[in-house]
């Protein structure tokens, strides 16, 4: 299932959750999010990431349930190319898709004090302006380009 680059636009279900991964490079930490997107019927498709670096260090400080996010990733599934399947503590099936080799993660904060302007964590120096919501009028994103 490589390959199949998507992008989402969504909520953070819950708070980033902090772990640690034992790599060729040692122990490190990451953040584990999961997003809410919307299809045309407006039924929630759940998306499962893991964040690594300054990402994920990012995410861990000042990322909070609800927050918006902008993803753009390769899709990941279960070993058959589907979601994967599991039921929850009330018996109903649930599913939840994967995204790895992200391009680009975006965290748009509702009701920032920072101005509009988005830091690049990355190292790269970019720095853009991210429009304002309709209805609202504080926000401030943050922009992580994983690209080249």
């Amino acid at each position: 299932m490589r390959d199949i680059v998507v992008t989402v636009n969504g909520r953070l279900g819950s708070d980033p959750k902090s772990d640690t991964v034992n790599t060729k490079n040692g122990v490190q930490t990451v953040a584990r999010i999961s997003i809410a997107g919307t299809n045309s019927y407006d039924k929630p498709i759940w998306f499962s990431i893991t964040l690594w670096g300054k990402t994920a260090e990012y995410f861990l400080q000042y990322a909070k349930k609800g927050d918006g996010v902008f993803v753009v990733g390769e899709l990941t599934g279960d070993d058959n190319g589907k979601p994967r399947m599991w039921t929850d503590k009330e018996g109903a099936t649930r599913a939840q898709w994967g995204l790895d080799n992200l391009k680009t993660c975006q965290l748009i904060q509702k009701g920032a004090k920072e101005d509009r302007q988005a830091r690049d964590v990355t190292g790269g120096g970019q720095q853009y302006q991210e429009p304002p919501w309709p209805g609202q009028e504080s926000q401030s994103s943050a922009g992580f380009n994983f690209a080249g």
